[in-house]
């Protein structure tokens, strides 16, 4: 297998992805999920969120280093075991706020566990990626590809409804479901309007969601929770009036 190729693609050249940004991305990430380790309480919904932003920064991670080193076999496999988890974890987030759907958060658990075994001792998945002047191309696969993206579009797609669903029935606080819905929006709407667009391949797609997904992790750290640390704050001094 080419490992790194180097030759450009047919594809418009943004110029948005080189490994130092990829680089760049990765300590971004890394310093938000210190920020919030030292800063605010460990609740359970902080521990989701920086989880979250680990994984994203692993991603980053090995984006740098597959385009790096001869090793791009083992980075994409770090890598994608990474970003399996992140539906699951968007939807525990989801259901920290609104209190729902416990078991649509346990089945993505269990899902994401049972795609990383898979990534991880299966060898007839061929997990293969190369750096292109864009994004690092993945390809897998065909049968392994549609369930992984079928899991992926599903629990995706779940976070979104439990927000909206949350929104329409005022469970949880209106204030974080909504900046959650626009750090959705900030990765899924210039990823898939670039796939719909034909500007990039569908193999370029996880590449591409994941950074801008970068948007999504400031908003996080900067404006949700802060906001459930206040909500936290409010129960506490009601709980002590008491």
């Amino acid at each position: 297998m080419d490992i790194i190729n180097k030759s450009k693609d047919k594809d418009i050249t943004f110029f948005c992805f080189t490994p130092l940004v990829s680089l760049a991305t990765f300590f971004i990430e890394f310093a938000l999920a210190l920020l919030v380790f030292l800063k605010y309480r460990q609740t359970l919904f902080n521990k989701i969120s920086i989880a979250t932003l680990i994984c994203l920064g692993l991603f980053q991670l090995s984006e740098y280093f597959i385009c790096t080193t001869n090793y791009a076999d083992f980075w994409i496999k770090v890598g994608y075991v990474a970003i399996t988890f992140l539906p699951a974890f968007g939807v525990h987030l989801i259901t920290a706020i609104t209190r729902k759907h416990d078991v649509l958060m346990v089945s993505g658990y269990l899902a994401a566990l049972l795609f990383t075994a898979a990534i991880i001792f299966v060898p007839g998945i061929n997990l293969q990626t190369s750096c292109q002047p864009n994004y690092v191309a993945v390809a897998m696969e065909n049968r392994f590809s549609i369930a992984h993206t079928s899991y992926y579009a599903f629990y995706v797609f779940a976070g979104l409804f439990l927000l909206w669903n949350g929104l329409r029935k005022g469970i949880g606080d209106s204030k974080e479901e909504k900046w959650l819905l626009i750090a959705y929006a900030t990765f899924l709407i210039p990823s898939e309007g670039l796939a719909l667009l034909r500007m990039i391949s569908n193999s370029a797609v996880p590449s591409v969601m994941c950074g801008f997904a970068v948007l999504a992790a400031i908003i996080l750290v900067l404006v949700v929770i802060p906001r459930q640390a206040q909500l936290e704050s409010r129960k506490k001094k009601k709980s002590k009036r008491k």
